[in-house]
């Protein structure tokens, strides 16, 4: 018997039906019958009213790790990371527009970059340390 060889979910899949139920699912917002009937068109023409639905579900319980792993990859396009916003900081500094635009954007650019050096506070009152006084107010005695 042939042993199967592992399938790469991170990659579409070999059955261009199953990779295009995995997108239509995806992009359908997970409705795994219409998903069915978009990556197999003669399920619409099905007799059986649950056929399509049965189908799905079985074919959804097939290729779950492909549609996380899709779900995953468009979640971690949406998420801007620190360069991306960078980027747009430096543009929007750059931009033709208000100077007080420009000086938040780079004020923001500043800080995302850490340019901000850190500041020394003084805490002498004419040049004597500063002296603390802890005062405890006592309850009435009975």
């Amino acid at each position: 018997m042939k042993a199967r060889t592992p399938i790469d979910y991170s990659k579409p899949l070999p059955n261009v039906r199953h990779e295009a139920f995995c997108q239509a699912y995806v992009k359908l917002s997970g409705n795994a019958t219409e998903a069915y009937k978009v990556s197999h068109p003669y399920a619409r023409q099905w007799r059986k009213a649950n056929a399509a639905e049965s189908k799905a579900s079985a074919l959804l319980a097939k290729v779950r790790q492909r549609i996380d792993n899709i779900r995953a990859a468009i979640a971690a396009s949406e998420v801007m990371d620190r360069a991306e916003a960078c980027r747009l900081l430096t543009r929007q500094a750059r931009a033709d527009g208000s100077p007080r635009d420009s000086r938040e954007a780079v004020m923001s650019l500043a800080k995302l970059l850490g340019w901000e050096a850190a500041q020394a506070i003084d805490l002498t009152t004419g040049g004597q340390p500063l002296t603390t006084r802890i005062l405890f107010e006592h309850a009435p005695s009975e």
